[in-house]
């Protein structure tokens, strides 16, 4: 849940830092910009959505249980290595959330917020 808090963080910073400048953070010289936008997003915004974001995850502890129990079933080793399967299932968890959906939420949060800017993900070349 952390995760995906920053991830829509990074995206109205990118969305804020674009409108400013009119240029992609990617852009030469932008970076730190867009680094300041995000670290003043979390620190204002951060602690006031706390709640919220206990909230959702103790909402989503059970479901994520019931996930990391149903691919540890699946794993081959599951019988003879009872701990070794647990850790397997947890890291491939692990990863789908945080290297999938935190990935793709954030792309298209980046995406979303550059088209509202009305400035390109990627800078022109040359």
């Amino acid at each position: 849940v952390s995760n995906l808090l920053q991830g829509a963080f990074f995206s109205v910073a990118w969305g804020l830092s674009s409108r400013h400048s009119r240029l992609s953070p990617i852009a030469a010289g932008q970076w730190p910009a867009l680094l300041r936008t995000h670290a003043t997003l979390r620190l204002a915004l951060g602690p006031l959505l706390l709640p919220a974001e206990l909230t959702a995850a103790a909402l989503l502890t059970p479901r994520y249980r019931r996930a990391v129990a149903a691919l540890q079933a699946r794993m081959p080793l599951r019988a003879s290595q009872p701990v070794l399967s647990r850790v397997c299932a947890l890291a491939v968890a692990w990863a789908l959330v945080n290297g999938v959906a935190v990935l793709a939420g954030t792309a298209a949060g980046v995406a979303i917020a550059a088209a509202v800017a009305g400035v390109p993900v990627w800078p022109p070349s040359g």
